[in-house]
């Protein structure tokens, strides 16, 4: 999306509030996951969901306008042979960029991850809503 734009300021890490400036965005990249949640009683569904804050409210810090979600899939194979180590792996990228207000609004810490026992720092929004916000 970015990467032809000169203008693109990459400044990711170091626990700083944007890591991606440019095309008038700023955005907060996360490291997703796809998990199975229940939504209430023993319905579950798959849902988009990220290591979120301990804040009460707005989860988005201001000076950001979206959080870019990564989720890697795919599987790797490992084989060591004496001291010869071969790793062969198919994996690929799904990014999602979504707009501070939905992350403000649409996504929760009350899903609970289907076996777990509390909800604790993780949002998670339904895949099938998270999917409008798929980078191509």
């Amino acid at each position: 999306m970015w990467e032809r734009d000169e203008t693109t300021l990459w400044q990711g890490g170091n626990r700083k509030l944007v890591d991606v400036r440019g095309d008038g965005l700023t955005i907060d990249a996360k490291v997703g996951f796809v998990h199975d949640v229940l939504l209430g009683g023993d319905e579950k569904v798959s849902a988009l969901g990220y290591m979120g804050s301990n804040r009460p409210a707005p989860e988005v810090r201001a000076g950001v306008s979206h959080y870019g979600i990564g989720v890697v899939t795919g599987s790797t194979d490992v084989t060591v042979a004496g001291q010869s180590i071969q790793v062969e792996g198919n994996l690929s990228v799904d990014r999602y960029l979504i707009p501070a207000e939905v992350i403000n609004g649409d996504f929760s810490r009350k899903h609970i991850r289907a076996g777990g026992t509390g909800a604790g720092f993780n949002r998670y929004l339904p895949l099938d809503l998270a999917r409008q916000f798929l980078v191509p």
